[in-house]
């Protein structure tokens, strides 16, 4: 292998001194015959530009790709999700990518996902949905966000999960997502790491039309002016990202986060933009039964998810109870609280929250040593004028 590596380099080297050696010598014989032979002299000088014109000509090439890269995907023939049509299975073409995919089960957009091993050419794990107390306690230990995938679990209050199934029977899903290599109008030029192709297909079974894709457009640029004794390239090309390089607001950021993400592309063909879109399927008493083992799980994100069910459910005397009874942690009324106050959270998410702040008044100080935030907290209280016996209740 390093005598591959080491006449490889030699090629490299011979070609480029041949190349633009011979440049050259031209631009030195068409200066010199300037004086004697004007006509042969322009010729040689205009030979000397070859590689230069090869150059630009091929950056050109390159340019047109990266302009009509989006033109082409827009121009895709695809076939939408009729509206009213339930979808409730997902085959995914990319056995590693389980982790993305599995919140489209416990938000309630599935019920069952199957993972295919493009290599294995067979589905390789089935994810069932199932529903309990015991799915509560994974999510408290699990990573909760406040955004519309956590907020649509909390809508569920965290009763959905999965399992694996050992049924690989039946007609299999109806849509099919394939992930970054596996998606068939990925830009084939350009193969760069996970996270940059993501595309919803029907199954063969129905036409196999394209539902939605998304990609992070790559395109090819030339790393270096030198030439390659390569079939497939001419010069030294290397595949680069715009939206890297751009500096973007918080905004923008988390906009194309979202765009490339398996959960809200495939939500979004479904239906399911908003958090009204989800189903709910549980009751109050799942969500009351939520909040305790979110308040006695020891979960990092535990306060979040805590936030997220209040947020999704209107109080009622059982609750209220609850809360003023046993919650003491610091850190869940510091959540609570800072939630409310943040502007940038998504307020569609979190619709009852405010209607709970009565209950974490009256515990502020005993669940927190942070005492001027209690203050605080109850002098804002009052000047929305929420009821006097909750807003001097300590």
């Amino acid at each position: 292998m390093g005598v591959l590596v080491l006449y490889g380099l030699i090629a490299i080297i011979l070609v480029n001194v041949l190349y633009f050696g011979t440049a050259i010598v031209f631009l030195r014989f068409g200066i010199k015959k300037l004086a004697t032979n004007r006509k042969v002299a322009v010729c040689f000088l205009v030979a000397s530009t070859f590689p230069l014109v090869v150059y630009l000509g091929y950056a050109a090439k390159l340019a047109i790709e990266k302009h009509n890269r989006p033109a082409e995907l827009a121009a895709l023939p695809r076939k939408p999700v009729p509206e009213g049509h339930e979808i409730k299975s997902l085959r995914v073409w990319d056995s590693m990518s389980s982790v993305r995919i599995t919140s489209l089960i416990s938000s309630g957009a599935l019920e069952r996902i199957e993972l295919f091993d493009a290599r294995d050419n067979a589905v390789t794990r089935v994810l069932q949905a199932r529903k309990g107390p015991a799915c509560v306690k994974i999510a408290a230990r699990s990573s909760i966000d406040l955004d519309l995938r956590s907020a649509a679990r909390a809508k569920n209050a965290f009763h959905l999960c999965h399992e694996e199934s050992g049924d690989q029977g039946g007609p299999g899903a109806e849509v099919w997502l394939y992930l970054d290599r596996n998606a068939p109008n990925r830009n084939k030029k350009c193969l760069p790491s996970g996270g940059t192709a993501i595309e919803l297909r029907w199954a063969p079974r129905l036409g196999r039309q394209l539902i939605a894709y998304e990609e992070i457009q790559y395109f090819r640029q030339i790393h270096s002016p030198f030439i390659l004794p390569s079939i497939e390239e001419m010069f030294w090309v290397t595949c680069r990202s715009t939206v890297a390089s751009q500096i973007r607001s918080r905004d923008e950021i988390e906009k194309e986060r979202r765009r490339l993400d398996p959960f809200y592309l495939v939500s979004d063909s479904l239906g399911l933009s908003g958090i009204e879109d989800f189903p709910r399927e549980v009751a109050e008493a799942e969500a009351l039964e939520a909040l305790k083992i979110l308040n006695e799980e020891p979960g990092r994100d535990a306060p979040k998810g805590i936030t997220l069910l209040l947020g999704q459910w209107p109080p009622n005397p059982d609750t209220s109870s609850y809360i003023r009874s046993n919650v003491r942690a610091g850190r869940v009324v510091y959540r609570f609280f800072t939630t409310l106050e943040d502007d940038n959270v998504d307020r569609d998410l979190i619709p009852h929250l405010e209607s709970h702040k009565a209950d974490f008044l009256a515990i502020c100080e005993r669940a927190t040593s942070y005492t001027n935030y209690c203050k605080r907290w109850r002098s804002a209280a009052a000047q929305r004028q929420l009821p006097a016996d909750f807003a001097g209740r300590s």
